[in-house]
């Protein structure tokens, strides 16, 4: 509300106005006690990168990551708030090449 008062029921964007199709329902305020009990994101990862060069004209630059991500935020509609959504991992891999002469470079 304006006078700084927090609504715990949805409520109308325009009060004043007469509500129509097109007017938006907003959700209210979660308690501070729920939005408290969030666990704080965690991220853990590590990345094994190599660049070297192979006859004189190419390089090679191979990069190997593995991360795990803990009490991941994420939005419940149904709740209509944030969460902690759960955890994943990822491994990724990435391969730069250049291939580099006096006329032409090609890049990939």
């Amino acid at each position: 509300m304006d006078d700084g008062t927090l609504r715990d029921e949805p409520y109308f964007e325009r009060p004043y106005a007469v509500p129509s199709t097109t007017t938006d329902l907003l959700q209210p305020a979660q308690p501070l006690d729920t939005l408290h009990k969030l666990k704080p994101e965690k991220v853990l990862s590590a990345e094994l990168a190599y660049a070297g060069k192979f006859f004189e004209k190419l390089t090679l630059t191979p990069s190997l990551s593995y991360g795990y991500v803990k009490d991941l935020f994420g939005w419940s509609q149904k709740l209509f708030r944030v969460i902690n959504a759960g955890s994943y991992q990822y491994v990724n891999f990435d391969m730069d090449t250049k291939y580099e002469t006096k006329i032409i470079t090609i890049r990939r």
